[in-house]
């Protein structure tokens, strides 16, 4: 196998992977609330009630470019490390290193935008107030479901990459005389 790798430096890529889904997924979600800070404090665009202002425009455009451009630079980064590790050796080890990448770039990411806007709005007992334990019960489970969808996100489009990037670097088998 072309890209087979040895222990401690099969470890080390796992590792890479990870760090390398963890800063994409975390990059992602500041992005788009640097993009929303930019927009409204920056340039000053006030936003219209409406909907069709320019800012709204201005908004409406990045997150298109930031659809499409996030899972394509994700796949390729994830695609071009993908070559140099193995699969088939480190299936397991892939998977949660993807999986927990997501996860936890999602989470971070979310705290960091709960405490800009509780810091922003000067306002913490009502980032902090439940009425009663339903309503926290509610929220930690929504916002499990968003971190595992997020982390399921990654997997899917880092494992593909890397099992394309496999199939690309492995040799073909060896065809049997007849």
């Amino acid at each position: 196998m072309a890209n087979s790798e040895p222990g401690a430096k099969g470890q080390t890529r796992t590792r890479t992977l990870f760090i390398v889904a963890l800063a994409f997924s975390i990059l992602q979600m500041v992005l788009g609330y640097a993009t929303v800070i930019l927009i409204f404090r920056w340039w000053a665009l006030p936003p219209s009630s409406n909907g069709f202002g320019p800012a709204d425009a201005v908004l409406q455009l990045v997150s298109l470019l930031e659809f499409a451009l996030d899972p394509l630079l994700l796949f390729y980064l994830l695609f071009r490390l993908g070559q140099h590790v193995s699969l088939t050796e480190r299936y397991l080890g892939v998977a949660v290193s993807l999986l927990a990448a997501g996860v936890v770039g999602f989470a971070v990411s979310e705290a960091a935008d709960f405490l800009m806007s509780a810091t922003i709005s000067q306002n913490w007992t009502i980032a902090f107030s439940f009425p009663d334990l339903w309503s926290l019960v509610a929220t930690i489970l929504v916002f499990t479901r968003e971190f595992l969808e997020e982390g399921v996100w990654v997997l899917f489009l880092g494992f593909t990459a890397i099992a394309l990037a496999n199939f690309r670097v492995e040799k073909p088998p060896q065809q049997l005389p007849q």
